[in-house]
């Protein structure tokens, strides 16, 4: 494939044809790759939201890749407090992905997650690459507004453990064990369905019940916190409360961390609306982790907290959110141990 560029790197037609049929199987959602899809969407819908997300080969078997690619995708339409409602593919396979069944599984991974998700498989489009990738795209409906009240405080939660990027470095230099392995996999796996919907029950408790949400992103926690924020607020982390994957800390130990993670660690280090005073080194390295397929982040009242029950279980408090005193020079995003 010397030269090659453009539209001439799209999946030959008789490969497609057969991709897809042994691909799709009993799945009913699709039947064809088409450039256009016809999407149905629920009516009365207040409003339409997008998202699109690509992720590369973790490493992972074929079918957990197509599989995370759809629920990592998805997770934008759960932190806007939306129902997803279609998802158009764009799949990239080596040669020999083709040759060997792999791409099949990746694509029963990815059709088999937006079925459990309640998602029309819309469309799509197929190009040779090697490395492997898949591209996402979301269509929802029906997000939520949120709003802050100045008078409150809100309790900080998370819905799922950190670590998933030093997991995946580990994961390619052949240092994950089996029970790590299937750690990382069930994290990445789970969808952000149940938290999402925690939420919107909050916010038919209280409009103000819930003051603002992100899902944590490649960008980790803290700059993840950061672009959640509402102009005038501050955010405390007690890092001792913050939940991470069994061995993450001791993969960051044995040196494993990522690129992005090292860029996202220098600039919250350069910043001074952060403030990581109370962490060592290992642990900023995971306060900044990318995470593929992470939980959601929220900020809930704190005096609601205790009238919710079942609603928070699963989440875990790791903080609190305040209106920001202007008088003093204190950080935006601060860490304590």
């Amino acid at each position: 494939m010397r030269g090659a560029g453009g539209c001439s790197l799209k999946v030959d037609a008789k490969a497609l044809g057969e991709l897809l049929t042994t691909g799709f199987g009993a799945y009913q959602s699709i039947d064809s790759f088409a450039d256009v899809a016809h999407v149905g969407l629920p009516r009365p819908s207040r409003s339409i939201i997008t998202s699109i997300d690509c992720i590369f080969d973790p490493g992972l078997s074929a079918r957990e890749f197509g599989r995370i690619g759809v629920v990592h995708a998805v997770s934008d339409i759960y932190a806007a407090l939306g129902t997803p409602v279609s998802a158009s593919l764009c799949v990239g396979v080596p040669t020999a992905w083709l040759e060997s069944g792999a791409a099949t599984e990746m694509l029963k991974g990815a059709v088999g997650a937006a079925e459990v998700l309640r998602l029309q498989t819309a469309g799509g489009h197929t190009v040779y690459s090697d490395p492997a990738f898949l591209v996402v795209s979301v269509v929802g409906v029906d997000s939520r507004s949120m709003e802050m009240d100045p008078e409150a405080e809100y309790d900080l939660l998370l819905s799922k453990p950190l670590g998933v990027g030093v997991y995946i470095a580990a994961l390619r230099h052949g240092e994950v064990s089996a029970t790590a392995r299937q750690e990382l996999e069930g994290w990445m796996q789970t969808s952000n369905e149940a938290a999402s919907v925690s939420l919107r029950d909050l916010l038919s408790v209280d409009p103000s019940a819930v003051g603002c949400v992100t899902d944590v992103t490649g960008f980790g926690l803290l700059l993840s916190l950061r672009s959640m924020l509402p102009d005038g607020w501050s955010v405390e982390v007690d890092w001792t409360t913050v939940p991470l994957l069994d061995e993450a800390s001791a993969f960051v130990h044995a040196g494993f961390s990522t690129g992005l993670g090292d860029r996202s660690l220098l600039m919250a280090l350069d910043d001074p609306q952060f403030d990581l005073g109370c962490l060592d080194v290992a642990e900023t390295v995971l306060a900044n982790d990318p995470q593929t397929s992470g939980g959601l982040v929220a900020a809930v009242r704190s005096d609601l907290m205790s009238t919710v029950g079942d609603l928070a279980v699963g989440w875990s408090k790791i903080g609190v959110c305040r209106p920001l005193d202007s008088t003093t020079a204190r950080a935006v995003v601060s860490l304590v141990c």
